[in-house]
């Protein structure tokens, strides 16, 4: 007698298999289901200008497209380009009408070392570098751009940016734009588990940012100041599910390196709640609900979201579509 069923991951594919627990009646084995997301369609307030998202693989059973449709009209398209080994090697992004982009990679040992890009779009051209180090931290980002004056002439902008670590943790970002050719320094704090606790920027008036997390190392609160006063804060609440995320993100084989991490992804959220504080007094700024159902195999079914912002609300329905083998 079949005791339980259980969903379980094949790291770095949008795949999901069915795992079956021995029984002391010894069944007779049944083969094991694939299950691949297919498709995400999301509603905003029953609207019929519904996007609807669509995955394809190839034999291989890797990721090579993602499309998003509306009414039947392309939004957007990612491609993916792999090697032999299943290392994805250059990643292509169109927006319809607005932009496009190729970034590609490299790796060392079968780690990200490095990935390099550029972006075009109708407001700026953008190239972009960045690297990580030996052990999958990142290294540093560069940023350069060409934008439009509004009087016919193009201006260019560089920002860097260098993550600086201490026996494995990271303990400062610098950032250097050449716009304004100095250093911005923020130091960094993190608790035993690496999570980012603090973040404050040397000058005292500047922004500091202050991270709480639960036992699990879920993000339950985040604070900003300025000048040492409390200016803005987030609340947040979760379920005891696992996160749908796990299903419908994409992390190709050998990207999953360790960037600075605000919280762990273990479970959904519900709620998020965003405050400013005005002579003392908190004034709720945005708000947001969640809901979220499986089906019988633990996959994702369908999820829903209100947001408040302001006086505008909204309400969204999405469902998942997975292809099981």
């Amino acid at each position: 007698m079949i005791k339980h069923l259980i969903p379980c991951l094949f790291a770095g594919l949008l795949v999901v298999t069915s795992c079956k627990s021995d029984s002391d009646e010894a069944p007779t084995p049944e083969p094991e289901k694939t299950c691949k997301l297919v498709s995400i369609k999301s509603v905003v307030d029953g609207n019929s200008d519904t996007l609807i998202s669509t995955n394809t693989y190839d034999a291989n059973g890797w990721l090579i497209t993602n499309e998003g449709k509306s009414k039947g009209n392309l939004q957007y398209r990612v491609t993916y380009t792999y090697n032999p080994e299943g290392f994805v090697t250059e990643r292509r992004d169109t927006s319809s009408g607005y932009s496009s982009s190729v970034t590609r990679y490299e790796y060392i040992q079968g780690k990200l070392s490095k990935s390099t890009g550029n972006h075009t779009s109708i407001y700026n051209d953008e190239k972009y570098e960045t690297t990580y180090n030996t052990d999958g931290t990142l290294a540093r980002i560069i940023r350069n751009w060409t934008s439009p004056n509004g009087d016919g002439t193009f201006h260019n902008t560089m920002d860097t940016a260098w993550y600086n670590y201490t026996n494995g943790r990271l303990t400062e970002i610098r950032y250097m734009s050449s716009n304004y050719n100095i250093i911005q320094v923020n130091k960094v704090e993190t608790d035993a588990r690496g999570l980012i606790t603090k973040v404050a920027h040397t000058d005292t008036n500047a922004a500091k940012y202050i991270y709480i997390y639960d036992t699990q190392g879920q993000l339950i609160r985040d604070e900003i100041y300025f000048g040492g006063l409390l200016y803005e804060y987030q609340t947040y609440e979760y379920d005891d599910k696992e996160i749908i995320d796990k299903f419908t993100d994409y992390t190709p084989k050998g990207q999953a390196v360790t960037e600075p991490t605000y919280g762990l992804k273990i479970h959904n959220v519900l709620r998020r709640e965003r405050y400013q504080v005005e002579n003392q007094t908190n004034k709720q700024i945005a708000l947001h609900r969640f809901t979220y159902e499986y089906d019988e195999k633990g996959l994702p079914k369908k999820s829903t979201r209100y947001t408040k912002l302001g006086g505008d609300e909204a309400n969204t329905v999405v469902t998942y579509t997975f292809d099981c083998q």
